[in-house]
């Protein structure tokens, strides 16, 4: 269901369940609401929010009310006929295809067997690690003043943020788990790291960029973090094994019902009848890419085919998946059962919302417009960038790699293959960061570059750096198109609720709802 829908559940309810009276005593205990006879239990609440039982009462009485909500509304919806409507069958196939997919993955994962020729020698998992939090320093008087004054009771957080300097400075030092055999210190800071308790601060150590301070919250001695390791890794090589076996049953399956490809898609051509077939079972461009009209992808004023052909291969990829477990005889379990009947009456509802009311899931260019120039204050930012990095140990690799990049190599797969940053499996990704908190050399080298530019080799703290910077966004209030997903869920909540509010106390009051309320508060 989408957030504007989501939203109007509780908003519609809260003034319309004042007026159910509650029959605690008739409600079995395991039994939060009836609606005409048939229950809303505490297994149903846990089905629709992913396995867990919403944290704290106002979450639960939303959730609750929104499956008050779909299962009235969807009793309405059917009996009109839309069980069968089209967009509410697809949503459907769409939902089935998901969840078979994760179930077949799930039997694959449970089928997996793993022997210790699996794993490398128990040393390749490291040493010792220690939580920490970390100021630095770029001279020694600046130091031993900071140390001075931990040792007369002023606190680590607040002793950083006023003479630190980092990237972790802003947040009181703390930079997490580190394992003393990958960690980028000098082997004299490691070895001071290595002797000191939980508790404990360090002297003042010498390193590469001036001189530190660390205190250890938390360790682990090498043989817990090798066992945890060992356990870690036991879990990526069952988790692969498993995707490759699932790579191997969609190859089978593809072969197996003949899915084929309109030419024409490979070509880039979006006006067409039908992008894939799969055995009888045809896919249109509308169903690729959900229902959603080719022009609304647009990124930078152009349409993108590429974007139609990755939804399109995993709709087909969900498709086969879904008569794979069917196959299994997956789909018999008696959660999938009750959570695709949970799916169905939220798809109707929202479905029969837009339909029946002329409610649209997203609210026109006019109405965002209107929305932003009346809250754009809102949205003002400071100036940002969006850096990429890769490090690596030494000097030379560096230049190494730098020379590939610079002969074409791609900069997320040199990344992802050669960075010893825990960014290298996002390929090198560091995020969208305000310039104002970014440490150095990030800072500096971001301030000569334009975007899709590289930096030359940049020692660091940590090795040797390559950065790149993929974007910068000035500060001050971000144009209209920049914000229109936010934009659009704010604005159909506000503009179209009327509408919906009305409807809905209006149904209620020919259905008999109840509700437990001691059991949902006491959850």
């Amino acid at each position: 269901m989408s957030d504007f829908f989501k939203t109007f559940a509780a908003v519609a309810l809260l003034a319309v369940v004042a007026g159910c009276k509650p029959d605690v005593a008739a409600l079995p205990d395991d039994v939060l609401a009836r609606v005409d006879g048939a229950d809303i239990t505490v297994r149903l609440m846990k089905l629709d929010n992913d396995g867990e039982i919403p944290k704290g009462y106002p979450a639960r009485k939303d959730l609750l009310d929104r499956m008050i909500l779909n299962r009235i509304v969807s009793t309405e919806a059917a009996g009109k006929g839309y069980l069968t409507d089209q967009d509410v069958q697809g949503e459907v196939a769409e939902f089935e295809g998901g969840e078979m997919a994760e179930k077949v993955y799930q039997k694959y994962l449970a089928d997996v067997e793993i022997t210790e020729k699996d794993l490398p020698a128990p040393e390749e998992f490291g040493d010792t690690a220690l939580e920490l939090s970390e100021m630095d320093f770029a001279d020694l008087a600046t130091a031993e003043k900071a140390l001075a004054e931990l040792k007369a009771g002023a606190k680590f957080e607040d002793v950083v943020k006023k003479r630190g300097t980092g990237i972790s400075a802003a947040t009181g030092g703390h930079i997490g788990w580190q394992n003393l055999r990958n960690a980028m210190y000098p082997a004299g800071v490691k070895a001071a790291l290595k002797k000191l308790g939980k508790g404990e601060t360090s002297p003042i150590l010498k390193t590469d960029f001036g001189y530190s301070v660390f205190v250890v919250h938390d360790r682990k001695e090498a043989e817990q973090v090798r066992e945890e390791g060992k356990k870690s890794l036991l879990d990526r090589v069952r988790t692969q094994k498993a995707k490759d076996k699932m790579y191997e049953t969609l190859k089978r399956l593809r072969k197996e019902y003949n899915v084929r490809y309109n030419p024409e898609l490979e070509k880039g051509n979006l006006h067409i009848d039908w992008a894939a077939k799969v055995g009888e079972t045809t896919i249109s461009i509308s169903d690729a890419i959900s229902g959603k009209k080719p022009e609304s992808h647009k990124p930078h004023g152009g349409t993108n085919p590429a974007m139609v052909i990755t939804s399109l291969n995993r709709m087909i990829d969900n498709l086969l998946l879904a008569r794979e477990g069917k196959r299994l005889g997956l789909d018999n379990d008696l959660d999938y059962v009750d959570r695709r009947k949970l799916k169905v009456e939220e798809f109707m509802t929202k479905v029969y919302l837009r339909k029946a009311l002329g409610v649209p899931d997203e609210p026109s260019d006019e109405d965002i417009k209107a929305y932003y120039d009346q809250n754009k204050e809102r949205f003002k930012r400071k100036e940002t960038v969006h850096l990429g990095r890769i490090l690596v140990k030494t000097e030379k690799e560096a230049e190494v790699v730098l020379k590939d990049l610079k002969a074409g190599k791609d900069f997320n797969e040199t990344a992802f293959l050669r960075s010893k940053d825990k960014s290298a499996k996002l390929g090198g990704d560091m995020g969208v960061m305000p310039v104002d908190q970014l440490s150095e050399p990030f800072k500096s080298e971001e301030a000569k570059l334009k975007p899709g530019e590289l930096s030359g080799v940049v020692k660091s703290k940590y090795g040797y750096e390559i950065i790149k910077l993929h974007d910068r966004k000035p500060a001050g209030i971000p144009p209209v198109e920049e914000l229109r997903p936010i934009l659009a869920k704010r604005a159909v909540v506000k503009l179209k609720g009327d509408k919906v509010l009305s409807y809905v106390s209006n149904l209620y009051k020919t259905h008999k709802v109840q509700v437990n309320e001691k059991l949902l508060n006491k959850l």
